[in-house]
């Protein structure tokens, strides 16, 4: 349960994603602590809200089904005789301001050394670094995110299994009250790793696939990484460990993602997702021969759309990526009071990147943008940084091209990609350019 200035969230690290409430539902959370009967819960909000006893009476029932659906608050019909303390989710709020009071989830890159060579890596991994966060570090961090209550940590890399200390991180980050996911490219996965894995509360392994056989190869840079893939998938699935795909979708595999989608899903996949190409780290060098244009996002959106149709619950498509609510054909144009103010992505308003020696950025593909390193600044000064502020106060009207006046923004759309404007345009506020409108 953590306090936000709109009221608050409940999270429950084995069923993610989190719910977001309001002052009043927050407050029905609060009190749903022992020291309060269902009547108690009604009378005292009938007291504070200007409404009819109906409204009040389904305001609390439906909000306490809501809990219950999503299995995030057991409560009881009688009081407790020793009531919970959840003095420590109502202290007043500090921060005036409109963000978070910390981050939601943290990408955290805990090495820089990798077994393959892919074309398109943001972080040019392959040798480790020689100043990367040490076990003990890793571990006073991830207290410390525990006590911001910070929600997710996706453990990346480089190749996060090269650290001979990942099991014993893994462990104890399983020790919190915080959903870990892994991001591997599979290859270092045998019977040993995933038994492993099994003692840990990991949620799922992340594990991508960028083309079918020589095409995977050929993007990874090493022979047979492709069955290692497979065989990794076999293994974890087997032990019932849930696995999501990955596709890092560029020019050389766009006719393979349907056939990509497919192979998810025979093997049991939990999700698949696709992230576009976009040219920093290695990238840089293989812009000509990956890069996308607008055409091809739309391409994706339509295939996308086809085999959700086609998977229908076999398997979940994240595809958020290509701009799905273009395909409705919409021409409705909001009046100004229902769009959004401020627009922007999860870069640096709910999520940030962590890298192997504790610099901290807003996203992967804005790595070299630094806010801070978590080794001499506190999260709180890094969180607060006048860096991140530019991603939360960024306005419609900040951005130029084709986005500045989209009718879209604010309502569907809150502004695209900021690192792949940056990539392409050299210009943080320029158009999305894979935005096919």
């Amino acid at each position: 349960m953590r306090q936000e200035f709109f009221g608050g969230m409940l999270f429950n690290f084995f069923s993610p994603p989190e719910l977001k409430l309001d002052h009043i539902r927050f407050k029905i959370a609060l009190m749903c602590n022992g020291a309060f009967s269902i009547k108690d819960i009604k009378d005292c909000l009938g007291h504070e809200l200007n409404h009819s006893r109906e409204y009040v009476d389904y305001l609390v029932e439906s909000t306490l089904s809501l809990f219950d659906d999503q299995s995030l608050l057991y409560w009881r019909t009688k009081k407790l005789n020793d009531p919970r303390d959840f003095s420590n989710f109502s202290k007043p709020m500090i921060n005036s301001r409109r963000f978070l009071s910390a981050p939601l989830a943290v990408i955290w890159e805990v090495t820089q050394k990798c077994n393959l060579r892919c074309k398109h890596c943001f972080s040019n991994s392959g040798h480790q670094e020689s100043d990367e966060l040490t076990t003990d570090e890793v571990k006073e961090i991830i207290d410390l995110l525990a006590d911001k209550k910070v929600f997710y940590i996706n453990f990346t890399g480089g190749e996060p299994l090269y650290r001979p200390d990942i099991f014993d991180i893994l462990s104890y980050a399983s020790s919190k009250n915080i959903s870990i996911n892994l991001s591997t490219n599979g290859v270092l996965i045998t019977e040993d790793i995933v038994e492993l894995l099994k003692k840990t509360n990991v949620f799922s392994v992340q594990i991508s696939i960028d083309g079918l056989n020589d095409l995977h190869d050929s993007f990874r840079g090493v022979r047979g990484a492709f069955q290692q893939v497979l065989r990794a998938i076999r293994l974890l699935r087997e032990a019932d460990i849930a696995v999501e795909i990955s596709t890092a979708v560029n020019k050389t595999n766009m006719d393979q993602i349907s056939e990509i989608i497919d192979l998810a899903a025979n093997m049991g996949a939990l999700s698949f997702k696709t992230t576009l190409f976009i040219p920093v780290g290695r990238g840089k060098s293989n812009q000509r021969e990956l890069s996308l244009e607008s055409h091809d996002v739309h391409r994706l959106a339509l295939l996308m759309k086809e085999k959700e149709e086609e998977m229908s619950g076999r398997l979940y498509l994240e595809n958020r990526s290509c701009y799905p609510w273009l395909l409705d054909g919409s021409t409705f144009a909001a009046p100004s009071w229902m769009k959004a103010k401020n627009v922007g992505c999860s870069a640096g308003n709910s999520n940030i990147y962590l890298k192997a020696n504790g610099d901290v950025a807003p996203c992967p593909f804005l790595r070299d943008l630094t806010v801070g390193n978590i080794r001499r600044d506190s999260l709180d000064e890094i969180w607060e940084s006048k860096v991140l502020d530019a991603f939360r106060n960024l306005h419609p009207g900040d951005l130029g091209g084709k986005c500045r006046n989209c009718e879209h923004l604010g309502m569907k759309c809150y502004g695209g990609c900021r690192a792949a404007a940056l990539a392409y345009n050299g210009d943080l506020y320029g158009e999305d350019p894979f935005c096919w409108k």
